[in-house]
């Protein structure tokens, strides 16, 4: 919106908008921005004529996070005193928008199905700010690359039914060799249930019996990722198809990838001392995971 004199000799915020913009001028990335300064820049694009500062703050007190603040739905946002309607609307989308650009970006890319890591940043645009389980489906080719996806919203947090019968007959329609599949856990605890587990060796069992390969199953939080494959579990049920007797050893030792690739996504690993001694599933970073493996092989000073 360009102002005449007039309208910025009556709008008092008119100078610091204009300071706004020539911060994010000077940093695009808003790496120096704190949370309500991201948006009260975003908002003084869209109200004119109101302190979008405190506007910002109000939203962060009632949301308690900017994620809070991008999944929240319109009514809810419209309900921070001098939140107009098309500002509720512009912050709603922010994440479909956001979700959209990132698959675009890689929608025609071949997935290098031996790299658990790339896998997971190909799959996880799909996931971010979603506030109930949902699960993706991706069909690849003989040479990885995606034939088609099935997206599946869930209306629960923390539970999400799977149709494996119904799966493994669209894998089999689109003419897919391999299969990824991923589903999401809002609460941010990466440790696969019994029910994921269970679950997804079912649909493993589906798959080959039409010949197709479940490559692996990831589990996402907006910062991290689950691998079944890079965590044993995906040789297990391979073990289990072909009727090999799977041992409590295979899951104490994984046999992990050995790749040099990073990522802004933090990789989790099951915690197998807590499996063995608890018989719990939990997870790990992979730095506290190697952090572990130096202070076990260490030997003590004599």
């Amino acid at each position: 919106m360009d102002f005449t004199k007039e309208d910025k000799k009556n709008n008092p915020h008119e100078g610091h908008r204009a300071r706004l913009r020539q911060k994010f001028d000077a940093d695009p990335d808003m790496k120096s921005s704190l949370d309500y300064e991201m948006l009260e820049y975003v908002l003084s694009l869209v109200i004119p004529r109101k302190d979008t500062n405190v506007i910002a703050h109000d939203l962060i007190a009632k949301f308690g996070t900017l994620h809070g603040v991008f999944t929240a739905d319109v009514e809810s946002l419209k309900e921070v005193k001098n939140m107009t309607t098309s500002a509720s609307y512009l912050l709603a989308a922010m994440y479909p928008v956001v979700r959209r650009s990132l698959r675009d970006k890689s929608r025609d890319d071949k997935v290098d199905i031996d790299s658990p890591v790339k896998c997971a940043e190909y799959l996880q645009p799909a996931f971010i700010g979603r506030k109930t389980e949902c699960l993706l489906v991706v069909f690849l080719d003989v040479d990885c690359r995606v034939i088609n996806s099935q997206w599946i919203e869930g209306a629960h947090p923390s539970h999400l039914k799977i149709d494996v019968t119904g799966i493994a007959k669209l894998a089999l329609k689109n003419g897919a060799s391999y299969a990824l599949i991923a589903h999401n856990h809002p609460s941010g605890n990466l440790a696969p249930s019994k029910e994921d587990i269970n679950e997804t060796s079912k649909l493993f069992a589906a798959m080959m019996s039409v010949e197709i390969r479940l490559v692996d199953s990831f589990i996402f939080s907006d910062s991290g990722f689950f691998s079944f494959r890079n965590n044993g579990l995906m040789a297990s049920m391979e073990s289990e198809w072909f009727r090999h007797k799977t041992s409590r050893a295979n899951l104490q030792n994984p046999q992990h990838y050995n790749f040099v690739y990073t990522s802004d996504l933090a990789e989790f690993l099951l915690d197998f001392g807590k499996m063995r001694d608890k018989g719990t599933l939990e997870v790990i970073t992979k730095e506290e995971y190697v952090e572990r493996l130096k202070r076990e092989n260490k030997k003590p000073e004599r």
